[in-house]
């Protein structure tokens, strides 16, 4: 009997140590995952869509993947989060046209401690008839790592949002994992987990400072729809003529303090020379227009730097506005004899 006792008491002794590290871990764990309640609606079919890190207590690199259905969703944009503001910030986004697969990579020089955006994504359904925005959220562990070069495990927490209210609600693990997309490309990865509501907590969703990356990302989806709006030749040609007039062959070549200027020349030329609408400019990241345009040495050096400003093109038609001045005199005249008539007949 005392050695069935004692073998009890060691059997939940070590149940209790077990469990005490289990909880811990859980504490622990760096979560990524978005939060349905910030998603965003920007128009009829486009929507911002915040991606968090949670409990982290320090991260120096990482490289998220996500991957959806390309018939269904169109990706069209993925800006710095919070978290991300300083270091490197990349996602093979423009390569990865069609193939429904990007990688989001990002990294700095020491560790970023505490939780909040790590990126937005900027999203287009495709298909009308579709009722969720799904994406699988993993990524890649050698890629992923706190500043003493150590392994950060990351729980990822994919997106299956409600876009119309008959949508079946997801309970369950395994109905997340018969719904979700299937990760053919990405099974070398550690495998995504259902969405949790209320995962990310008030303070971090509601963080007052969130607000301009959230900006940030709503001008680069805004970009991505104005370049059909506005049309790549007049972009290239707005863009051909600051290049020459800063003597410049590639974008490369502004030094980081000039960029800025750089890229508000541009607009303004698009707006005076182009006549694109001055609030569809404001609205937007002029330098996003002109990711996938090429300029040419060639484009740069037949670029006019004396092109008249819009507003005074309109005069171009001397002939017409001579008959507005001469039909104005005339009804001028005209006023005058009548006024001195009706004195003679009174």
């Amino acid at each position: 009997m005392k050695k069935v006792g004692i073998y009890a008491i060691v059997c939940i002794m070590s149940l209790l140590i077990f469990t005490k590290g289990m909880i811990s871990y859980a504490a622990d764990t760096v979560i990524v995952s978005a939060a349905y309640e910030t998603i965003e609606q920007v128009n009829s079919n486009n929507y911002i869509i915040p991606v968090y890190i949670l409990n982290n207590p320090g991260i120096m690199g990482f490289r998220v993947d996500l991957s959806y259905d390309g018939d269904k969703i169109q990706l069209d944009a993925i800006s710095r989060g919070k978290i991300t503001e300083e270091g490197n910030f990349n996602s093979n986004i423009q390569s990865a046209v069609g193939s429904e697969y990007v990688s989001v990579y990002w990294n700095s020089t020491e560790n970023v401690v505490g939780d909040g955006t790590i990126m937005y994504l900027c999203a287009t359904i495709v298909d009308p008839d579709i009722t969720t925005l799904d994406m699988v959220i993993t990524y890649s562990q050698e890629d992923t790592f706190n500043e003493k070069w150590e392994d950060v495990a990351l729980e990822c927490h994919s997106i299956t949002f409600p876009l119309k209210e008959e949508k079946t609600d997801i309970t369950s693990e395994e109905e997340y994992e018969n719904t979700a997309i299937e990760q053919t490309e990405i099974s070398e990865y550690i495998d995504s987990k259902a969405y949790v509501d209320g995962i990310v907590p008030d303070e971090v969703r509601n963080d007052e400072a969130e607000k301009k990356y959230l900006e940030v990302a709503k001008k680069e989806g805004f970009s991505v729809e104005a370049i059909s709006e506005i049309g790549e030749e007049k972009v290239k040609n707005s863009l051909a003529r600051k290049m020459k007039e800063y003597g410049i062959s590639s974008i490369d070549d502004l030094e980081t303090d000039q960029k800025e200027k750089f890229w508000n020349a541009v607009g303004n030329d698009l707006v005076q020379i182009e006549g694109v609408d001055k609030k569809t400019i404001e609205k937007i990241d002029v330098s996003k227009l002109a990711e996938n345009i090429t300029v040419t040495d060639e484009d740069i050096s037949n670029a006019d730097l004396n092109a008249k400003p819009i507003k005074n093109n309109i005069f171009k038609n001397k002939g017409f506005f001579a008959g507005i001045i001469v039909l104005l005199i005339a009804l001028i005249l005209f006023g005058v004899f009548l006024k001195r008539r009706r004195k003679v007949n009174e």
